[in-house]
């Protein structure tokens, strides 16, 4: 029989300690089963814990409703006198990087669904799926439509929209980057 770990494809070292059923969807706390932590700096390990947070990530539909994982994210002492860092915290590296709030599987599926259905059609079906989009989730959208307006993200190429002349030819992506990309992007090109 498949684990309840597999089948949400939940992070290695943790393991779930209550599910709570409620309006906003399922929430499932976890915490980590490991004694030690590696310090990202001196990489030596620890055994000493500083304090303990709290971590919500919004994770992959399940059943149609919004999961959010909420994880007991410990903070480690590194014993380690020539180490810079006297704290770190444990790492979800690459189940979710440090400061987003939905996990890598769901950002990879809501790409997926901006890329093929995009715009209006794109969020309706993400939040028929079970996801919760916030308005500013859109990286494509229909040209004239409301939201035709560059979305802004650092670190995303902003995306302003695509159109289809007709219907034997191919869509194209008319893509808006921030000035400051311009220089690396311009560095790689040969005339």
């Amino acid at each position: 029989m498949t684990s309840l770990k597999t089948l949400l494809q939940l992070p290695r070292g943790w393991q779930s300690s209550r599910q709570i059923t409620g309006s906003d969807g399922s929430t499932l706390h976890l915490r980590a089963t490991r004694k030690t932590a590696q310090c990202p700096e001196c990489l030596k390990r620890s055994r000493s814990v500083h304090s303990c947070r709290r971590r919500r990530i919004q994770h992959l539909p399940c059943s149609g409703q919004t999961l959010w994982l909420i994880f007991a994210v410990r903070h480690w002492y590194c014993r380690n006198p020539s180490c810079t860092r006297k704290i770190f915290a444990e790492s979800l590296v690459p189940f979710a990087d440090p400061q987003q709030q939905s996990s890598t599987l769901l950002q990879n599926m809501q790409h997926q669904l901006e890329l093929i259905a995009g715009g209006e059609a794109g969020r309706r079906a993400a939040v028929a799926s079970g996801m919760q989009i916030s308005a500013d989730r859109r990286c494509l959208s229909h040209p004239g439509s409301p939201s035709d307006r560059p979305h802004r993200r650092s670190g995303c190429p902003e995306v302003h929209g695509f159109s289809a002349p007709s219907a034997r030819s191919a869509r194209t992506l008319r893509l808006h980057f921030r000035p400051t990309t311009y220089p690396a992007i311009l560095s790689g090109l040969r005339c």
